[in-house]
């Protein structure tokens, strides 16, 4: 990023980590004090850190397709194993995010069909519409919306985050390049937290917008060590690891 910060700089292990602890609070607190409102508010901002690191996973991983075949992975064991320890009450946030990274895909394959002077006339034209068409699917088809947590907008968040990135491979616009900065990545992803929380009144929902404090400081840097595929496992181990507590304690107490 070329913003240059006032305060410390978050490196995306440092803002990983701290959406690991808020989301383990937040699974903890749900697990154990489901009526307890309020003490799901720090996790909160778990989803949109992830949602946000994901759109930057996928600016700089070396092999996108192999980013995407692993996701939908761990996906497909993940949602298996959730929806085995809540009685189909969840869904694995992993599903949401592999469809948001064939998402991602397919927007640079739009943004670089439209940007790239060598490209094919029709390729300008029909690839930008399978994407437009991709996300109306997505948006009107009401099972798919059950089938990915937080629904449509929780699919769209890394994709509004990625908008503005630029395109691999290709030389962008001068333009481009003068808002490739973090405040315009995150005024539009700003946008899409906005609506996603807006589809939840009434509940804690709207505090995820908390969640931009600390990517104002996001440094742009991953940090020495990648916690990508830790991150994989932990998140349905500490969801069986909470239930089977939970069981335990309700076996033990009758």
């Amino acid at each position: 990023m070329k913003l240059k910060h006032p305060l410390p700089l978050l490196s995306g292990n440092i803002l990983k980590l701290i959406a690991i602890l808020t989301m383990t609070f937040d699974h903890f607190s749900a697990i154990f004090y489901p009526g307890v409102s309020w003490m799901r508010i720090p996790g909160r901002i778990a989803f949109p850190i992830f949602a946000f690191l994901l759109a930057e996973g996928f600016r700089y991983t070396r092999n996108r397709l192999r980013y995407l075949l692993v996701m939908g992975a761990f996906a497909s064991v993940s949602h298996m194993l959730i929806l085995w320890i809540s009685d189909g009450s969840w869904t694995s946030i992993l599903a949401t995010f592999t469809a948001s990274l064939a998402l991602c895909w397919l927007l640079e394959f739009a943004k670089k069909c439209i940007f790239d002077p060598t490209s094919k006339l029709y390729l300008r034209i029909l690839i930008p519409l399978a994407f437009l068409l991709s996300v109306l699917v997505l948006y009107y088809d009401t099972r798919l919306g059950k089938l990915f947590d937080y629904g449509f907008w929780g699919v769209m968040l890394p994709v509004f985050a990625s908008f503005f990135h630029p395109v691999r491979d290709i030389q962008c616009p001068s333009w481009w390049e003068r808002i490739d900065i973090l405040p315009v990545h995150l005024l539009a992803f700003g946008v899409a937290l906005v609506t996603l929380n807006s589809q939840f009144p009434g509940t804690t929902q709207p505090y995820a917008i908390l969640a931009l404090i600390p990517l104002l400081f996001y440094s742009g840097k991953r940090g020495q060590f990648s916690l990508k595929y830790s991150f994989y496992i932990y998140y349905p181990t500490h969801i069986l690891i909470l239930q089977g507590i939970k069981n335990l304690i309700d076996a033990l107490s009758k």
